[in-house]
């Protein structure tokens, strides 16, 4: 059967074998001369005779089609369906007796493994028992040995309760002492803090100091720096109105009236003197006249 074929290559095979097939393969008759009595089998791709299509079955390459099949085709069909139903049957009635065989190996297994279990449940009893009587001896040595421990434990507990009390009392001394000694501290840090404000009020009152004494330099430094400046002055003054060109005075008979007697030049600078709010310079200034000139060369 070809079910291998494409529907075009089934075409062709089909056209080929109505213009060359001659017999009908399941009889000797003549295709040819019954031309309108044969008709064509979708399986195994021949003309055969009508009397030898039994049946209409599905197209095995079109589902929606519904194809003719011959006598032969139909018993292949159906052998072939009885001998899968016939090896599934037998494949399943081996896959139950495979089962039961593993079943039945697996329950000897498990008697076997039953029967080792029982004769280490029967090791581990007596084995237990032998261990069970040994842990008792033990557990009452060990509870004689509690006993005992908890009779010193009691006597430790009665030493502790006291030394507990001596550590109470002592705690209440400290922390009275740690009071004190707190308060001591906020003392402390009172009297630090007052020092602290102490401490910066000189720190401004050294500062308004230090700001007096720049003050103080700087009008020192004026006073000698304008008492140079009349030294020069007064120095310039002089030499313009005692010297001439060639080193003797001369007099301007215009001047002769503002010229000063000496002891009258002397007394004024005693009272000049006397003065409590004189300045510097203040005396020399005052003898020399204002309106006196050099004379002109």
């Amino acid at each position: 059967m070809f079910y291998t074929l494409t529907i075009e290559q089934r075409d062709r095979r089909k056209k080929d074998k109505k213009a060359n097939q001659v017999n009908c393969p399941q009889c000797p008759a003549s295709l040819q001369g019954i031309l309108k009595s044969k008709a064509f089998c979708i399986f195994c791709l021949n003309y055969v005779c009508k009397t030898h299509i039994v049946k209409k079955r599905k197209d095995p390459l079109i589902d929606d089609k519904i194809g003719k099949i011959c006598k032969e085709c139909e018993d292949a069909i159906l052998f072939q369906k009885i001998m899968s139903k016939h090896q599934k049957k037998e494949q399943e009635l081996k896959d139950q007796y495979q089962e039961l065989q593993n079943t039945l190996d697996n329950v000897n297994s498990q008697f076997k493994d039953l029967l080792s279990q029982e004769q280490t449940i029967k090791y581990t009893i007596e084995k237990g028992q032998k261990e069970y009587e040994k842990k008792e001896q033990q557990a009452k040595q060990n509870i004689k040995e509690a006993e005992d421990r908890q009779d010193q434990c009691n006597q430790e507990s009665l030493q502790l309760s006291q030394q507990y009390r001596k550590l109470v009392e002592e705690k209440q001394i400290k922390e009275k002492e740690k009071q004190a000694l707190q308060e001591k501290h906020e003392n402390i840090q009172q009297q630090e803090q007052q020092i602290l404000i102490e401490i910066q009020e000189i720190q401004e009152n050294i500062k308004t100091v230090n700001e007096t004494i720049s003050n103080i330099t700087q009008e020192i430094a004026r006073i000698n720096y304008n008492q140079k400046s009349e030294e020069k002055e007064k120095q310039s003054l002089f030499a313009r109105y005692t010297q001439s060109g060639v080193g003797t005075i001369q007099i301007d008979s215009k001047q002769v009236s503002e010229i000063i007697p000496r002891t009258t030049i002397q007394k004024n600078k005693k009272q000049i003197l006397d003065q409590p709010d004189r300045g510097e310079g203040f005396c020399c200034m005052s003898i020399i006249p204002s309106n006196s000139k050099k004379k002109k060369g």
